[in-house]
């Protein structure tokens, strides 16, 4: 993928951007990092949906699996496999997950949201299920999260999208990937 003549291997994407949306949809293109990481660190039933781990945001209670090193060690290994598969990394700023791209050197896009999308971002979060702790949390860290997505040195490059912009169409129309 390319943005503004750079080129990049995988994309972090701040909530509401349609990453698992995009992961669902096109599993043989995209990994679902986040939720790699998930299962690497809980025990996380088999069968549970999407929206059910959406309902569990804030408040996992789902018995740890690995913590330290040993995660870090196991995440890494099964995000390696997914990049093995051709797939490219789709994920949150978590700051492990950025840790995996930058000790792989993988160049990554970081698209967030446009410092007019507060309100439209709590929509989304609600639409899609999440608790009201953690709307509100993103709703009132907001501003915060805007300027340290300006300012973060780490991707290779940025893209601040905006109303009616979704991953899908954003990759499709300004990082040139054909699905």
């Amino acid at each position: 993928m390319e943005y503004k003549g750079t080129t990049f291997g995988a994309i972090v994407a701040t909530p509401g951007a349609g990453k698992s949306y995009l992961c669902d949809k096109y599993p043989k293109r995209f990994a679902d990092a986040d939720e790699v990481r998930l299962r690497i660190k809980y025990f996380v039933p088999e069968g549970i949906t999407r929206a059910e781990l959406e309902d569990t945001k804030g408040e996992r209670t789902f018995a740890r699996r690995f913590s330290g090193s040993e995660y870090i060690s196991a995440l890494n290994e099964e995000l390696d496999k997914e990049v093995s598969f051709g797939k490219i990394l789709i994920c949150s700023p978590h700051p492990e997950l950025i840790d995996y791209l930058k000790s792989r050197d993988i160049k990554f896009c970081l698209v967030y949201q446009a410092k007019d999308m507060r309100e439209k971002l709590k929509k989304r979060m609600e639409q899609r299920g999440n608790r009201p702790k953690v709307v509100k949390e993103n709703y009132d860290l907001f501003d915060d999260y805007y300027i340290k997505n300006t300012t973060e040195t780490d991707s290779a490059v940025r893209y601040e999208f905006g109303h009616g912009e979704y991953l899908e169409n954003i990759i499709r129309d300004h990082f040139g990937l054909i699905f």
